[in-house]
């Protein structure tokens, strides 16, 4: 697989705070994280995130395929990740 991937999450921004990004960037959600990967995915999250306080699914897959190829993250890390912030967004 290239750099380049098929995989596209919604574009709709929703406002999220630091606090809740750090509760669901938690191993009790991925099981797979490190206590140094949550504050990795945490910042990179962080960074990601407009002024307003908001992020879209993809800005944050966007995020994480960045940690990936960095070899930071796991695809199994990433995946999970992704999964929490599906069901949150969905709530």
């Amino acid at each position: 697989m290239g750099w380049f991937s098929s995989t596209t999450y919604s574009t709709e921004e929703h406002a999220i705070s630091s606090e809740q990004i750090r509760a669901l960037v938690s191993r009790s959600r991925v099981s797979s994280l490190t206590p140094e990967q949550e504050k990795l995915i945490e910042d990179a999250i962080r960074e990601k995130r407009h002024g307003d306080g908001k992020i879209s699914l993809q800005q944050i897959y966007d995020a994480l395929s960045h940690l990936k190829h960095a070899g930071e993250i796991s695809e199994t890390d990433r995946a999970g990740v992704m999964r929490v912030f599906e069901k949150h967004f969905k709530s």
